[in-house]
């Protein structure tokens, strides 16, 4: 059901207690990416393959804006007027979890109430990190 991947970590010794400390708060847009009801289909409404570059994240109330995951690029109001060159808006963040290419860090998959439905329209397998540097996949959909 999961797969171990081991994730690089460039310097371990690096991490000081007061930086892991500031880690385990979730950052707000990545709390929305993963509890709010988004779902990421193709450009065209349909389930979507995880090697897609464009995708649309539609909200439950209906509104859908386009991630360009390649290039990190999103049509919303957020990501065009708010964010810098660095940062992800929550759709951008919801397109790369659910695509599987980007794990969920381990102090929010224990602390968010994820949507149960996070990746349930791509063929990705959703990947969760774990404390000791690890990754785990997985091979299954959230459901409840």
């Amino acid at each position: 059901m999961f797969e171990f991947e081991p994730e690089p970590n460039p310097d371990p010794e690096a991490e000081s207690e007061s930086n892991t400390e500031a880690n385990t708060e979730i950052k707000p847009r990545l709390q929305r990416a993963l509890e709010e009801p988004l779902s990421v289909v193709s450009t065209e409404g349909t389930p979507v393959e995880s090697d897609a570059w464009f995708v649309s994240v539609v909200s439950h109330s209906g509104e859908s804006y386009t991630v360009d995951v390649r290039d990190g690029r999103c049509n919303c109001p957020d990501a065009r007027y708010h964010l810098g060159a660095d940062q992800r808006c929550k759709h951008q963040i919801r397109a790369e979890i659910a695509l599987g290419r980007m794990p969920v860090p381990p102090h929010a998959a224990e602390t968010a109430d994820i949507d149960r439905l996070l990746g349930e329209h791509t063929d990705a397998n959703l990947r969760f990190l774990v404390n000791d540097g690890g990754c785990y996949r997985q091979d299954i959909h959230l459901r409840t």
